[in-house]
């Protein structure tokens, strides 16, 4: 990786730390809560186990009931985060937990009225639920169509900036990165050992099933509609993941791993991982800003036009979109100015709109639908036994 690009990365993670409103350069091993382990971002930020099932349950109703004696002042860690509710309960948002993430499913707030509505909704075409939202008060919703038409749209707000910082650390590019400079490092020397080639196409694969598995915006969806997005939501985080990192590590110069990849997966998938690469950005925010949007912005084109989906699902994916594209765009204007920001936003579009192809193109490798479906597996089972684990956590709540 040479100087420019190192120079790119350093500066944007020092941007992001320096803000006041951000979270400390660090990876999910501590809790933001009370500083115990923790392997997961959840409901925004990264919390352990006990401070996710403490927010869960009273994110809604806690606000009003608990009070600190303290005045709001004591602070919260492993060994006292039972003692003060009011305060443990605070941090969670000051950390950028949000209860709009929380299943409203499984919500104890849901009245009898909404609970009859929606056992009798009706499952209804996505064409016919797309223009429910042609309706002018309801795209009012979306702040994204208001981005161009006031200057005080393109300013980020605190709570902007901690979802900036949440979007970055739920990827963990780290151990990619690391694989791909030693491959650069080792082909200046010698042939990269085919071993070397192998542990990163699996980091390609792991990287993405952890990604998964830490995004919560998938707990928005309905169940039924959940198993439909994660898999082409693999698919995407997959390959994006891998040409980024290809094009900071610049693996297209190591002949000897070039040659373990077309043995692997074929010359027609190099072909179009090397037009996606010339699109690709450079920019470490940008690119995991743009890997948030592409998570969820694909699925409904690659929808079949009879597929059915429940409203509230789609919604919800309306609205990740109109956030993640809010606060892309906006980043990009803070950081590089319109003209700059117009073409690496139509940059950003053009790699993902190939990297479907490559998508296309990936499913004629048998080694590559078979990790993808594992992938599938485990984070849908994942995903169950949190829904167990919720419904069990509610049941004691009763």
């Amino acid at each position: 990786m040479d100087k420019d690009t190192d120079e790119s990365l350093t500066k944007d993670s020092n941007l992001i730390s320096s803000h006041p409103t951000e979270r400390s350069k660090e990876s999910f091993s501590q809790c933001k809560i009370c500083g115990a382990s923790a392997e997961h971002s959840n409901y925004g930020a990264a919390s352990c186990s006990p401070c996710k099932m403490f927010f869960r349950r009273n994110a809604i109703t806690g606000q009003g009931k608990f009070k600190c004696d303290r005045d709001g002042h004591c602070e919260v860690n492993i060994n006292n985060r039972h003692v003060c509710s009011s305060c443990r309960l605070a941090k969670c948002f000051a950390n950028g937990m949000q209860p709009e993430l929380i299943r409203c499913s499984l919500s104890k707030k849901s009245s009898s009225k909404e609970k009859q509505t929606t056992e009798n909704e009706s499952y209804t075409p996505t064409s016919n639920i797309l223009k429910r939202f042609e309706d002018e008060s309801q795209l009012r919703e979306f702040p994204i169509m208001n981005l161009l038409q006031s200057d005080t749209s393109t300013s980020l707000y605190s709570t902007q900036w901690t979802l900036i910082s949440n979007l970055i650390y739920c990827y963990d590019e780290s151990r990619l990165l690391s694989l791909g400079r030693q491959i650069a490092n080792e082909n200046q020397d010698t042939q990269v050992s085919t071993s070397l080639s192998s542990q990163f196409f699996m980091e390609v694969y792991k990287t993405a099933e952890k990604y998964l598995r830490s995004n919560q915006n998938l707990y928005r969806l309905s169940t039924d509609d959940r198993a439909s997005f994660i898999h082409i939501a693999a698919e995407s985080i997959t390959w994006t993941g891998a040409i980024f990192t290809w094009k900071q590590c610049q693996l297209s110069n190591c002949s000897s791993f070039i040659t373990d990849f077309k043995n692997t997966y074929g010359d027609n998938l190099l072909n179009s991982i090397e037009r996606v690469l010339k699109y690709m950005e450079i920019d470490l925010v940008i690119f995991k800003l743009g890997l948030s949007l592409f998570t969820f912005c694909n699925n409904l084109l690659l929808f079949p036009s009879m597929t059915v989906v429940k409203p509230e699902s789609i919604r919800a994916v309306f609205h990740i979109q109109s956030t993640s594209a809010e606060v892309t765009w906006k980043y990009l204007l803070y950081k590089y100015g319109a003209q700059q920001s117009v073409r690496r936003f139509m940059n950003l579009i053009q790699s993902f709109l190939l990297t479907m192809e490559t998508i296309h193109d990936a499913q004629n490798s048998p080694e590559h639908v078979n990790d993808i479906e594992t992938i599938v597996e485990k984070v849908e089972l994942a995903l169950i036994l949190d829904d167990i684990e919720h419904i069990d956590d509610n049941k004691n709540d009763l």
